[in-house]
């Protein structure tokens, strides 16, 4: 990819994100992605992850805690 396609991609992904479109984000990585978000062992959605199935897992962590 060229440097601009990939800022378009971040971009895309960026939108899809305030969106909410998490699938999107999710069919943008590759297989064996390693997801990694800093932060005490206490914060549900910190730490590493492998794999799309875990980024999901992520993102549905933050979600919880943002509903509260």
């Amino acid at each position: 990819m060229s440097e601009q396609e990939n800022a378009k991609l971040v971009q895309d992904l960026y939108a899809a994100f305030g969106r909410g479109d998490i699938p999107t984000i999710l069919k943008a990585l590759s297989s064996d992605v390693q997801w990694f978000n800093s932060g005490s062992s206490g914060i549900p959605y910190a730490g590493k992850r492998q794999g799309v199935d875990h980024v999901a897992q992520f993102f549905q962590a933050l979600s919880d805690k943002c509903r509260g």
